[in-house]
């Protein structure tokens, strides 16, 4: 059974074009996916920034965020997490599989997020993408606008929006 507030974003979402099916993560198994899933799609940005994935750090951070797993056909296609404080709503991970990008799933996930982010209470979303990540074109199309760089690490750029 999925927590009640991921029931509730299910709710909220359910006007929105997803994958046929989503639940809540949970458990060794989808852990280990999403590891995999965000050093597979995130690696080649790292490596350019001569930056290492590390299971362990993601580890760590997993355990603290909410999160859902996206299928296709039966099969783990993708994962969002995300964490809400009083003000903001922080996307901390949008990963799909190459096999459902392109096919309007990641602007489907994050409008129903942005929904259910605005009915938890948060004002504002942000998130962090590099400057050369296409998803960042994405966010764009959804009203977020660039409101800083990290000085540490070249090209990671801060988005947020109004919720």
């Amino acid at each position: 059974m999925q927590p009640t507030h991921l029931a509730k974003f299910s709710d909220s979402a359910r006007g929105h074009s997803l994958p046929p099916e989503w639940r809540g993560a949970s458990g060794e198994e989808d852990a280990c996916y999403a590891c995999q899933l965000v050093e597979h799609t995130m690696t080649p940005y790292w490596a350019r920034r001569q930056m290492r994935f590390s299971s362990t750090m993601f580890s760590t951070f997993w355990r603290d965020y909410d999160a859902l797993i996206l299928e296709h056909a039966g099969q783990r296609s993708g994962i969002i997490a995300w964490q809400i404080d009083d003000v903001y709503a922080h996307l901390r991970e949008l990963h799909l599989d190459a096999q459902v990008r392109g096919q309007g799933r990641g602007a489907a996930i994050l409008n129903a997020w942005l929904s259910y982010s605005r009915s938890a209470g948060a004002r504002h979303a942000r998130l962090r993408v590099f400057a050369e990540n296409p998803a960042r074109h994405l966010y764009l199309r959804a009203g977020f606008d660039v409101t800083g760089e990290d000085a540490r690490v070249q090209g990671l750029l801060t988005m947020e929006r109004r919720l």
